[in-house]
């Protein structure tokens, strides 16, 4: 079942709001391509794109972080580099596959990481950053 942003994400800025929207509608493109058969291509394309998005989307949102003081950030970006790295080695294990299939396991790894990194990091670690915003 797709993932639906709902203004309880929101998190009170327009451009992480907006970035937050694109990584979902990636990641419901990700999943949706994995439940279809074949679509290797069209695959690593979209992890092409979601990585990318990805580094600037916490670009964006660590520079808004030291921008509003948020006494977070060290840790948050740490954060965001273990993503990365996790992300990084599930994507280059899909590559190296190449036409092969993926079996379930790294399927189940892959989605659970998308869903895992935005349900518990962006809803509960972004959202500490809402009342730095507010300020």
């Amino acid at each position: 079942m797709p993932i639906q942003w709902r203004e309880a994400m929101a998190v009170g800025d327009e451009s992480v709001d907006a970035d937050h929207r694109q990584l979902i509608d990636l990641i419901n493109k990700v999943e949706l391509i994995l439940t279809a058969a074949g679509g290797h291509i069209e695959l690593e394309a979209t992890l092409d794109e979601l990585g990318a998005y990805t580094h600037a989307h916490f670009e964006r949102e660590e520079h808004l972080m030291q921008c509003v003081g948020y006494p977070g950030l060290v840790a948050h970006r740490q954060a965001h580099r273990e993503l990365r790295t996790q992300f990084g080695a599930l994507h280059k294990a899909m590559t190296a596959a190449k036409a092969q299939a993926l079996t379930a396991t790294e399927t189940s790894r892959l989605v659970t990481l998308l869903r895992d990194w935005l349900l518990d990091h962006v809803l509960k670690e972004d959202m500490k950053v809402k009342a730095f915003l507010k300020k």
